[in-house]
């Protein structure tokens, strides 16, 4: 029995909507998109995480990302245009949904619009340039460039 069996067979499954975000990552980690879009989905429809605070920008561009690669691509795209908005003066946050969305345009050709998104986002970073999401937004810039 591997740790999610476990986890679902102490009936934590349900427990609460950060439980299955944090299932949900795993699930995705694990290649399993589509159980892990299940679980966001749950959590959404929990309704609290629309009270979570400055994690629904980060719950936003969890879903749109696992919209987009189970196929749902305008759902997955109006998700993370829906996370970019909510900034909430968290700009690691704002990062992470913009380059989730370049990727997808870039994905799509739309090579220019991806890097005029990105870019200037990118650019208002001055420390933590080593940082995962950091080194992820400038290759994707050099690979749109």
């Amino acid at each position: 029995m591997d740790c999610f069996q476990a986890w679902c067979a102490l009936g934590l499954k349900l427990v609460q909507w950060r439980h299955q975000i944090l299932i949900a990552d795993i699930l995705r980690m694990s290649g399993q998109t589509p159980n892990a879009l299940e679980y966001i989905l749950e959590a959404e429809r929990q309704d609290k995480v629309k009270h979570s605070g400055l994690g629904i920008a980060d719950f936003h561009i969890m879903k749109g990302n696992l919209l987009i690669a189970e196929g749902h691509l305008a759902e997955g795209e109006a998700t993370l245009t829906q996370a970019l908005s909510r900034r909430q003066s968290a700009r690691l946050f704002e990062l992470r949904a913009a380059t989730s969305l370049a990727r997808l345009w870039g994905d799509r050709g739309e090579r220019a619009k991806a890097w005029d998104l990105l870019a200037p986002i990118y650019q208002g970073f001055t420390e933590g340039l080593e940082t995962l999401n950091l080194r992820q937004a400038k290759a994707l810039l050099e690979d749109l460039s």
